[in-house]
């Protein structure tokens, strides 16, 4: 069993599939994806925190970690990206072979994986606007 391409769609804003001989890689991407992690670099800049200082930052990569890392199954791994040099720099690389057999549990985990940036970035955005901050490097918050 593999992703249908229906259920890869529904995932996500962006999903790019890859066949290799042994495995399959997808890349899933969404604008709240990209937003969330834009608006972390904003929040760095503001507060003078470092990307792996910042609570959004490390609260996302717990969550993804937790999520993906939960699922049982052999033959999967996965990266995620928090870059955002272009339009899908942000997102998840998800590798499998043929032993992984948990789709439904990966398509539930990634759903709420999406539906987290959604939420995030209302709040993120909040806690911007509400407190503020202003320009500042890292080095003048130490």
């Amino acid at each position: 069993m593999a992703f249908s391409f229906e259920a890869m769609d529904k995932i996500s804003g962006f999903v790019r599939m890859e066949c290799l001989d042994m495995e399959n890689k997808y890349y899933f991407s969404d604008p709240a994806m990209m937003k969330y992690y834009r608006l972390c670099r904003d929040y760095c800049r503001r507060f003078g925190v470092s990307l792996k200082r910042n609570p959004f930052m490390q609260k996302a990569e717990d969550y993804v970690d937790r999520l993906l890392g939960s699922l049982c199954s052999y033959g999967y791994g996965w990266t995620l990206h928090t870059r955002t040099n272009h339009e899908w720099a942000s997102g998840i690389v998800l590798g499998v072979d043929d032993q992984f057999d948990s789709y439904l549990d990966l398509i539930e985990a990634l759903l709420e994986i999406f539906r987290f940036y959604e939420t995030e970035l209302k709040v993120l955005m909040q806690t911007i606007s509400e407190q503020g901050g202003k320009e500042k490097t890292v080095k003048e918050a130490a």
